[in-house]
């Protein structure tokens, strides 16, 4: 099952109290996790301490599991050691996300804990490493694996290698897999270049690498790694894990009502078309004839009276087509969106969000 999140840095982040209500919000949309740093070196970790056991509080009220990325200083300096770690979870903590500085033997007692969920970095440790880490007791019905995010430009990882890397963790017996995106508003200092998982992903939209991830890179979860609180993105995710992919297009003809196809839930057929993407729900009802336009990339058409019984059906275009006097050209999918068509493979469903000119 797909899941998405968002994080909040305390100690970096200050305003992330006034952000409550966005909290709350993205909850009811869906959100399941708020991850969070306790190893950032530009922050103050005496503020750190402090804010930290405020938010684990607020996610806790909100249903929320928090995760949070530590390391052995700083979780000394909060009074434990991988023998006590459980212990965070009478603050609300939930999940403890382990980076480096830990032993395979310390890995192992914080995955017996008991209480909270541990995750390993899914960008750094190898088959060999979890083979290990099993042969020497790690639970690993409480463990999953989450990619590193990448502030600095040019650092991020590819979609070959994270897709190599979730493969191997998901035949080591890690059966869910998160990875991060960059946000569409705020962007966390000092570099505010971005928090993606993948490079590829630095200057692009939140839904296309939600999207990317989720549906060709084999991730399940999806974090927002900037402390953003933009609720389309929100909106978005909320979307995505339904199995839904969304395409934001323009209505280029209104001398006839398309409201029927645009608000329906579509499904690529199983025997997918290497020039369009198929739905046949609305196949059968009445479509009169009208001008016959190029199909462009991206095109939305509609089948009309003198198709016969595809009369009604819709297609995406993958790719340029001639006009076609038995086809209507409803609308046109935004050029940001195209490469979500790659996407709506054999039995994928979509929806259409109609783009009103300003």
């Amino acid at each position: 099952m797909k899941s998405f999140g968002f994080s909040i840095y305390p100690g970096l982040d200050e305003s992330w109290r006034e952000k409550e209500h966005w909290m709350k919000a993205a909850v009811q949309k869906g959100a399941r996790r708020v991850f969070t740093s306790l190893h950032i070196p530009e922050s103050d970790f005496a503020l750190v301490r402090e804010e930290f056991k405020a938010l684990c509080s607020r996610a806790d009220a909100y249903s929320l599991e928090l995760v949070a990325d530590i390391g052995p200083v700083t979780l000394r300096a909060l009074g434990l050691d991988v023998h006590s770690v459980g212990r965070l979870k009478d603050w609300g903590c939930s999940g403890v996300r382990v980076d480096y500085g830990y032993s395979e033997e310390e890995i192992c007692q914080i995955s017996r804990n008991g209480k909270l969920k541990l995750v390993l970095n899914a960008s750094t440790i190898s088959r060999e490493e979890c083979k290990a880490l099993r042969e020497k007791g790690l639970v690993i019905e409480n463990t999953e694996a989450w990619h590193n995010f990448y502030p600095r430009p040019e650092t991020g990882l590819s979609a070959e290698f994270v897709r190599r890397q979730n493969r191997d963790l998901k035949e080591m017996g890690i059966s869910r897999i998160g990875a991060f995106i960059p946000g569409a508003k705020g962007r966390r200092a000092p570099l505010y270049e971005g928090l993606p998982t993948l490079e590829e992903h630095r200057g692009c939209e939140g839904r296309q690498a939600a999207a990317e991830l989720f549906y060709r890179d084999e991730v399940d979860e999806v974090l927002i790694g900037d402390p953003d609180d933009d609720m389309a993105l929100i909106d978005t995710l909320s979307v995505l894990v339904r199995d839904v992919i969304p395409l934001r297009v323009k209505e280029l003809e209104r001398s006839y009502d398309w409201s029927d196809w645009w608000g329906l839930e579509h499904k690529n057929r199983p025997d997918p078309s290497p020039c369009v993407i198929r739905s046949g729900l609305m196949r059968g009802k009445r479509v009169p004839a009208g001008v016959a336009l190029p199909r462009r990339k991206g095109a939305v058409t509609v089948d009309n009276e003198k198709y016969g019984r595809y009369m009604g059906e819709l297609h995406i275009c993958k790719t340029d087509l001639p006009a076609d006097e038995k086809t209507q050209v409803i609308g046109q999918v935004i050029p940001e969106d195209l490469p979500l068509l790659s996407l709506l493979g054999p039995g994928q469903r979509f929806c259409f969000e109609v783009v009103r000119d300003k």
